[in-house]
């Protein structure tokens, strides 16, 4: 059964006399008649309509209507409890009006309606921190978790004003968020809070109203405490803010962020003038299209590998960056993290390094082909001396070095027509090599000769000692190994193994007729057979085949100490 409750009012509606069987009912609203008006406790549940002659009763009370001085409406307690009160004045002997008389009449709590247990039940369930204010800002309810968060104490009568919590700094701020709710409005803010205990912390709140009727009658909260992650934002910009790299966030091409060593890349003042201006101010049209796929590939992966650009200052000058780019979660949007670093002075260094590399290509090369040149007009004047000479000895000797002169020509013209100035392919010489001796000595015989060389690289301090020995086995097998031999041929083989050059020359011949000296008498050749390999740090041998040949072995390595 309902149950009434009696209270004096005095005129300007504060408590005079409560009921205080009240307060034994109804614990957890017995401080709600406590202010200094009543009106700033109650909640109206229909639109308010005041009589002139009650004028000066607050918006809390609906429906009060005037019957012979007596006043009657509904009206909810704060918390929802479902309450009517009826009115009259009481007049002081001289009759004027001294004090309202008072009968609050409270539902039963089983005859609530359905939706206070829906709302006690969110208290009791709800995993964030919860409370419910009046529309005076006082906290009427708070849950557990938000009791602990803020360090309340246990007392149901702690009714604290939410601006107790507020610093003043932004206490104006609060102030006019939560009006805009009391309005019907749905707001979300962050603010630093100061708990009861004194401490400080960070949180983000979302406020809404509750309504009745279509009415606003109080205004519920939830606190989400980011006190850590503002303190991690805040370490994360401090180091972004000291990174001498520059640093940008962009939310769909649009920058959000910047540090200081952003905007002097950028050729801006400050970071303010650079946030909200479009990535493609910077980059060049051709770029575009390169730049949305990059970004999209960004966005679905994660991750993507660092990529080489070209960027534009405010003045329109031209950067070369490698740019590292991050999908990040920024204030709860979906950003690209990118750091910039400026090779542009590097680039610069490079051309010119490059520029004075091909510069000096150029000279070794025209070095290299002075010296194949000069070679040649020995070679020519040499030429010149067999045509004045009669003896045959002579114009052999002429010979021999007119083709060790041609033989170290050959490496020179091959330095100076591949990229490298340094080292020559060993097969591409030795073929080349070859066909010259061929060319010089064919009309004495035919001579069937088999290549068989892998691709080795030499450089000129091998190249040239290898080319005078391979080039005097050839001459002495021409000069020496055939007579009377049908068919005669010889076999070259060139290979690597590991760190060795091994390279072996045959012929079908006569063989040798002393033991490691083909002529049977040290000569010239095989006196520089022996200096030249000593100077490869290698190992030089003739091997007598018997009636099959001679073959000869050279193995040095292609790595010197």
């Amino acid at each position: 059964m309902p149950k009434s409750y009696s209270f004096q009012l005095n005129l300007d509606f504060s408590i005079r006399k409560s009921d205080p069987h009240f307060g034994a009912d109804y614990p957890e609203f017995s401080e709600i008649f406590v202010s200094s008006n009543i009106a700033h406790q109650i909640i109206p549940t229909r639109s308010p309509s005041i009589v002139s002659c009650f004028e000066q009763i607050e918006s809390g009370c609906s429906e009060f209507v005037s019957e012979d001085c007596r006043i009657r409406g509904s009206f909810n307690l704060k918390h929802f409890l479902p309450a009517q009160i009826n009115a009259t004045y009481q007049r002081s002997l001289n009759g004027s009006a001294d004090y309202y008389q008072c009968f609050i009449t409270v539902a039963e709590r089983g005859d609530q309606d359905s939706i206070p247990e829906i709302i006690n039940s969110i208290f009791k369930h709800i995993p964030q921190s919860f409370c419910y204010l009046g529309l005076n800002g006082k906290v009427l309810r708070v849950n557990k978790r938000l009791r602990d968060f803020l360090n309340l104490p246990d007392s149901t009568k702690f009714q604290p004003n939410f601006t107790d919590f507020i610093p003043s700094e932004n206490l104006n701020e609060a102030k006019q968020l939560f009006t805009e709710a009391t309005n019907g409005s749905t707001c979300q803010f962050e603010f630093p809070i100061i708990l009861h205990d004194g401490t400080n912390k960070r949180v983000r709140v979302r406020v809404f109203p509750r309504f009745e009727d279509r009415n606003v009658v109080g205004v519920f909260g939830i606190f989400n405490d980011i006190t850590e992650t503002v303190e991690t934002k805040q370490r994360w910009q401090e180091l972004v803010r000291q990174n001498p790299l520059p640093v940008v966030i962009f939310v769909n091409k649009i920058i959000v962020f910047a540090n200081s060593a952003a905007s002097k890349f950028y050729g801006f003042e400050n970071q303010k003038e650079l946030i909200g201006k479009h990535l493609f101010d910077f980059v060049p049209e051709i770029d575009h299209e390169g730049i949305n796929k990059r970004e999209q590939q960004l966005i679905n992966s994660g991750e993507i590998a660092p990529i080489e650009r070209i960027l534009l200052s405010k003045n329109g000058s031209v950067k070369h960056v490698v740019v590292h780019a991050h999908r990040i979660n920024y204030e709860g949007k979906t950003a690209i993290q990118s750091v910039l670093y400026d090779i542009t002075d590097i680039k610069k260094q490079k051309e010119i390094i490059e520029k004075s590399l091909r510069e000096k290509e150029t000279l070794l090369k025209e070095i290299h082909h002075r010296v194949k040149n000069n070679l040649a007009i020995i070679s020519g004047l040499i030429e010149l001396q067999i045509h004045t000479i009669k003896d045959k000895g002579t114009i052999d000797v002429l010979r021999d070095s007119q083709n060790r002169i041609q033989s170290i020509a050959l490496v020179h013209q091959q330095l100076y027509q591949v990229e490298s100035l340094d080292e020559i392919n060993l097969a591409v010489y030795l073929k080349n090599l070859v066909d010259g001796l061929v060319s010089t000595f064919e009309g004495d015989r035919e001579v069937n000769i088999e290549i068989d060389a892998e691709d080795i690289l030499l450089n000129v301090e091998h190249a040239i000692p290898c080319s005078l020995i391979i080039n005097e086995v050839i001459v002495n097998a021409f000069k020496h190994a055939f007579s009377g031999v049908n068919n005669p041929s010889i076999n070259i083989h060139i290979k690597r193994k590991a760190d060795d050059i091994n390279i072996i020359v045959c012929d079908n011949g006569l063989g040798l007729k002393r033991d490691n000296h083909p002529s049977g008498t040290p000569s010239l050749g095989t006196t520089l057979i022996e200096i030249l390999s000593q100077q490869l740090e290698g190992k030089s041998e003739y091997v007598d085949q018997q009636s099959s040949g001679t073959c000869f072995r050279l193995s040095f390595p292609i790595q010197q100490n």
